[in-house]
């Protein structure tokens, strides 16, 4: 009894673990696979800033126009690192900033571009301006694609540690039918039956 409750449980972990390598790998793929998208978004969109501040040059307040510039540099800056293989959490933090910071330095200069009658009547800056409103919609479905992977992957990982959990409740039932005798009998075959239960369903969570 103790020997096949224990290969039963060791058969069970097993499976856990395979099962559980695979979703997270795949969590940790589709992650990865968000950020390069978002991050491939985000230059798509810087490219794109320049072009609006030559439709508007002249035409709108030069410390707006100065501004724009400066954050893009820093964007810029941002991704090139992240481009380099450095992706710390205080890198993709500082990318974070600078993409923020750009957004809102050039949605002051569109405010200010619309009270400029001759600026928002150009087609050229209205058509740069549509060009960077759609990439700004690109950037946020990404932002949002990256936060659900996260996520995912966050309640995989909470799925994996029930897994281990219930992998100890079925070791712990097996000690208790090794050393306790038939003083244990009930009790490390209910735990046994309990671990050995969570694992399959973890293992069905994750397969």
């Amino acid at each position: 009894m103790t020997l096949a409750s224990t290969a039963s449980a060791l058969a069970a972990a097993a499976l856990l673990a395979g099962c559980g390598f695979q979703s997270f790998a795949r969590s940790d793929a589709a992650v990865e696979r968000a950020t390069a998208a978002l991050e491939a978004e985000e230059r798509a969109r810087l490219v794109l800033v320049e072009p609006l501040l030559t439709a508007a040059d002249g035409r709108v307040e030069r410390g707006a126009a100065g501004r724009v510039r400066a954050a893009a540099g820093a964007a810029g800056e941002a991704l090139a690192g992240l481009a380099s293989g450095v992706r710390t959490p205080e890198a993709g933090a500082a990318d974070e900033r600078a993409q923020a910071t750009l957004r809102a330095s050039v949605l002051r200069l569109m405010e200010g571009a619309e009270r400029t009658p001759r600026l928002r009547a150009d087609p050229a800056y209205r058509a740069a301006q549509a060009r960077l409103e759609e990439a700004d919609g690109r950037v946020a479905a990404a932002q949002r694609r990256l936060l659900d992977a996260v996520r995912e992957r966050r309640a995989v990982h909470g799925v994996g540690l029930t897994g281990l959990h219930a992998g100890e409740l079925a070791a712990d039932g097996a000690r208790r039918l090794r050393d306790g005798g038939g003083g244990q009998l009930v009790a490390g075959t209910a735990r046994i039956a309990a671990g050995l239960a969570g694992m399959v369903g973890v293992a069905w969570e994750l397969r």
